[in-house]
């Protein structure tokens, strides 16, 4: 063989070389575009005990410890004037009808 046609194979294999290297290179790149994204989280929801009442109870009435406990709620839900210990309420007249579970 003479100087020129191996020049020629060797340029030859290199150019398929670089095209293979190209190839997979440019499939990697592609692979990581089309894969699917994770699955997003939800956050933690922030929770803070509140004061319910544990029965009905209607108006006039005397509030006593066994008419009130205490419950885990979202802090989105809670509205500003809630009660958060049951001691605060506990002899105070209620001003309204109440059902069980209310704030």
């Amino acid at each position: 063989m003479n100087r020129r046609l191996q020049i020629g194979i060797l340029i030859v294999l290199l150019g398929i070389a670089m095209a293979v290297a190209g190839i997979f290179t440019l499939g990697k790149v592609i692979s990581q575009f089309v894969s699917p994204l994770p699955q997003p989280t939800a956050p933690p929801v922030l929770t803070e005990k509140v004061v319910v009442t544990t029965h009905d109870i209607t108006v006039g009435v005397a509030f006593k410890p066994e008419d009130v406990t205490t419950m885990e709620m979202p802090v989105e839900v809670i509205p500003r004037n809630a009660m958060k210990e049951t001691g605060a309420d506990v002899g105070r007249m209620a001003t309204a009808s109440m059902v069980s579970g209310e704030l």
